[in-house]
């Protein structure tokens, strides 16, 4: 986003109030491109999904600017395995943890969820959803993946 202070005021202030949805991230960064940029962009030529072509994300050679993007890559895997490990749990916590981001830095904020982001186990069990993945493409690629009959 070009005015990363904008955007996460605006984003914030729509989680505070509720749930948001791909249309409003969609408007809110246009709206934030707009108050960025204003005149100087034609309107009719942004993109919805810019985000896709900005070289930044991909610069390995820049890790201290691209660090949140891996992070967060591997922060909601982890999650996701601690799901399957007490789904109960981690779904009465989820909507009060998305609403408290950016209120204190990552492991401070999800102690409070009874996570350890400094244990190898939490990024283990991220990882083991990663490698899951990846086995699944492999066999689907591979043609030997049986797609389970409730899914049919």
């Amino acid at each position: 986003m070009p005015n990363t202070g904008l955007a996460l005021r605006k984003t914030r202030g729509c989680r505070q109030r509720h749930r948001n949805s791909e249309s409003e991230f969609i408007l809110l960064e246009h709206d934030i491109r707009l108050a960025t940029f204003r005149d100087t962009l034609d309107v009719n030529a942004l993109s919805p999904h810019s985000w896709q072509a900005v070289p930044h994300y991909y610069m390995t050679s820049r890790p201290y600017y691209n660090y949140p993007h891996p992070f967060g890559l591997l922060f909601g895997p982890g999650l996701y395995a601690r799901y399957h490990e007490d789904a109960d749990t981690l779904r009465g916590q989820f909507e009060e943890l998305l609403a408290s981001n950016g209120n204190a830095d990552a492991g401070t904020l999800v102690a409070r969820f009874g996570f350890d982001l400094r244990s190898p186990d939490y990024w283990e069990g991220s990882l083991d959803v990663v490698r899951a993945d990846i086995d699944q493409f492999v066999g689907l690629v591979e043609g030997s993946f049986l797609i389970p009959e409730a899914a049919v």
